[in-house]
């Protein structure tokens, strides 16, 4: 029987396929670090925006509750925002009660008490609205005082109320002109003193914010941070009147113009850039391989060598491929957290929109047969749709006496599950006209 032309691989044949292997693995090893390294990059560029985005959205939302002329705003610079921040709105629903100037309960209905959360008479004071005369708008106002204590009664229809206890010393306007003034449904508005200010803390900078009680002292010793890191000096604010030139006269402020410019918590490797912290910032005013080439000729064996040769092709090409697919993955991830966050963010304007929309269209178009007519305390539902179809609109119109009522309405972005609401007090006028 013939014997067989068997032999093993050379030196050479071992040393060029781990020369190869080296080669590979270093390739490899590289292209690992490099898109972990891109990952964190981006990750941390993302985490920042969202970072800013919540920054610029709170903010927003705190501007948008502000009225300058009424002395909402109590100081205002660059990186210092301090204000009346408004925690609740509730209605009367029975007669008040003067026992002093320091002690007039206001009995508020229960189930129409909105906001974040209810009155507290250790941190609370209130805007009480005073109606005066029903015929005449020139001797309507608001009255501020504090809120010392919270207690359980009933309204005029025996619902639930909570009654509080108000304090109108300080306002200088006395307890039975408060009670003569006001009328069943009449509003009031809790509010709490807040700051936002810019802080330095442990080394880096934030976006701090800190609450008074209703004496004026802060609940806590310092300011806490809110949003952030931020860069150095990374949080202005400029104030504009209703003609767009800035100013520091705090009851002619109309806009808030917000820039804030945010770092991440880690430093990060950036492209081929150093070490270091990745950085962007928001402005609003109240939006892959070529493989060493080897050629071996060897008679009987060009075939065997061949094969052998396709195989690592073959095994680097795979390679190549998990390595290429691994680094665009780690671009798309990173691009699909950002776009997500953009849209989220859109998202939740949108719906906002759409409940300004539902507020305008209700109020403009206010059906006299039906609003008119209702009870009060009861109520009849809204529901619409925006004329482009971004969204839709559902909400309730709440009569609170005879001449307030309440319009509260939810957008929801279409194609999303985003909302907001908004809430918006509207007051009967009959308009006399002489013909």
């Amino acid at each position: 029987m013939p014997t067989l032309n068997r032999r093993g691989f050379t030196l050479i044949e071992l040393l060029i396929a781990l020369s190869i292997g080296a080669a590979v693995a270093t390739v490899v090893y590289q292209s690992i670090v490099g898109t972990q390294r891109a990952t964190q990059a981006g990750t941390a560029q993302v985490s920042v925006r969202q970072n800013l985005r919540m920054g610029v959205a709170y903010l927003g939302s705190v501007v948008r509750e502000l009225n300058a002329p009424d002395g909402d705003i109590l100081v205002a610079n660059a990186t210092q925002l301090r204000f009346k921040s408004a925690r609740w709105t509730g209605f009367l629903c029975a007669a008040p009660v003067a026992a002093s100037m320091s002690a007039v309960t206001l009995p508020i209905r229960r189930n129409a008490l909105y906001g974040i959360r209810g009155p507290d008479a250790a941190l609370d004071s209130a805007f009480v609205f005073l109606e005066g005369d029903p015929a005449t708008r020139t001797d309507d106002s608001w009255v501020a005082g504090g809120v010392t204590a919270v207690g359980a009664g009933a309204c005029a229809d025996a619902s639930v109320s909570a009654d509080l206890t108000v304090d109108f010393t300080a306002s200088g306007v006395a307890a039975a002109t408060v009670v003569a003034a006001m009328t069943l449904g009449s509003p009031l508005k809790g509010f709490q003193l807040e700051e936002i200010s810019l802080l330095s803390s442990g080394g880096r900078w934030w976006m701090a914010q800190r609450t008074a009680n209703r004496g004026g002292a802060w609940t806590t010793p310092a300011p806490r941070p809110l949003i952030g890191p931020l860069e150095a000096a990374g949080m202005a604010l400029t104030y504009f009147d209703t003609t767009g030139t800035a100013t520091a006269t705090l009851t002619d402020i109309a806009s808030v113009a917000v820039v804030l410019r945010g770092e991440s918590r880690n430093r990060v490797r950036q492209g081929m850039a150093a070490i270091d912290f990745a950085r962007d910032s928001l402005l609003t005013q109240n939006r892959v391989a070529k493989q060493p080439e080897v050629l071996i000729q060897d008679g009987g064996t060009m075939i065997k060598h061949a094969q052998n040769e396709r195989g690592l092709v073959l095994l680097v090409a795979i390679i190549g491929l998990v390595v290429t697919g691994t680094v665009i993955s780690a671009f798309v991830v990173t691009g699909t957290m950002e776009r997500r966050e953009a849209n989220s963010t859109r998202r939740a304007a949108q719906a906002f929109a759409v409940a300004e929309h539902g507020l305008g269209e209700t109020m403009g178009t206010w059906s006299s047969t039906t609003y008119n007519m209702m009870a009060i305390d009861s109520v009849e539902p809204i529901t619409g749709t925006t004329p482009g179809g971004s969204g839709t609109y559902a909400g309730t119109v709440r009569r609170m006496s005879n001449e307030m009522f309440l319009l509260d309405i939810t957008g929801q972005d279409a194609g999303s599950r985003a909302r907001q609401s908004l809430g918006a007090i509207v007051k009967l006028r009959t308009i006399d006209m002489d013909i």
